[in-house]
């Protein structure tokens, strides 16, 4: 069940709810930083409630807007996330832990890790190791370069997945791993490296092949692997910066297919993701 939390005008959309370390107050989540907002933000109410029923039931009325902020500053999106009891990822201190019902299980050691993802199937976690020495103008190879990365939820068979790597042109480089964010299958893993003064490059890496491909210049991504239209399923969203003919430019989101060549229309002018999602809500059903 979806949930929408109105805030000014911004909609914030979340997906059932999981268990959390930290409760029952989303201040705790807050204070407790980004690696517990994350999960937060996938997974916050179980119902559909208004903002003024949820401040009530939290009685911290005054976090609302703070937690809400915090959603739409961390870019949180729809994800196709196992039931309400299955496991999640997060980040605390730059190692990596997966919540499985109410046990926690680190999975990394290294201080250095950021953005994981689970899976779909709940078997294994992808994240950013990250060395620091990356810009978002210019990504750098050898022993200093940022690190696509995947463990198994026990914390075994940690690999390396993608090597960060300075490039001949802006789409060749690769670093951060940015917005990372599966098909339904798991099988195809999407995200964000910094490309061009005005945008950054979406790639793509097929988890079968261990293939990597550069795709389109975007911004912003959704993909779209939580359509229940099949038309749509895993086809993606993104936002890109464009030149009018008459001069001028312009930031809107739209629709590409699975492969993200193949241009399919206007999705629309959103200031933010959540938006372009709620957009996309009534086309998924």
């Amino acid at each position: 069940m979806k949930v929408s939390i109105l805030v000014g005008a911004a909609t914030l959309l979340f997906m059932p709810a999981t268990t959390f370390a930290c409760s029952p107050a989303p201040s705790c989540w807050i204070k407790s930083g980004p690696e517990y907002l994350r999960s937060v933000c996938r997974g916050f109410a179980k119902d559909h409630q208004s903002l003024p029923e949820i401040a009530k039931n939290l009685e911290e009325p005054e976090k609302i807007g703070e937690f809400a902020k915090g959603c739409k500053r961390l870019g949180i999106i729809l994800s196709n996330q196992p039931s309400p009891n299955a496991s999640f990822a997060y980040v605390r201190r730059g190692n990596v832990y997966v919540k499985v019902g109410d046990q926690e299980r680190r999975l990394t050691f290294s201080g250095r890790d950021s953005d994981p993802v689970l899976a779909p199937d709940a078997q294994f976690v992808v994240f950013t190791r990250s060395n620091g020495q990356s810009s978002q103008e210019d990504c750098i190879s050898g022993p200093m370069a940022d690190e696509l990365r995947r463990v198994n939820v026990d914390g075994s068979a940690e690999e390396v997945l993608l090597l960060g790597h300075a490039g001949n042109g802006a789409s060749d480089q690769l670093c951060f791993f940015n917005e990372k964010q599966f098909t339904s299958t798991g099988e195809q893993l999407f995200f964000l490296s910094p490309a061009w003064v005005t945008s950054s490059a979406l790639h793509s890496y097929d988890l079968r092949e261990k293939k990597e491909n550069y795709v389109i210049p975007a911004n912003d991504l959704i993909v779209l692997n939580f359509c229940a239209h099949s038309d749509y399923l895993d086809a993606i969203v993104v936002k890109q910066h464009r030149y009018r003919v008459t001069g001028g430019s312009y930031d809107w989101y739209w629709l590409f297919d699975r492969s993200g060549h193949n241009e399919r229309g206007l999705v629309g002018d959103y200031s933010d993701r959540t938006s372009a999602v709620s957009a996309m809500k009534e086309t998924c059903k």
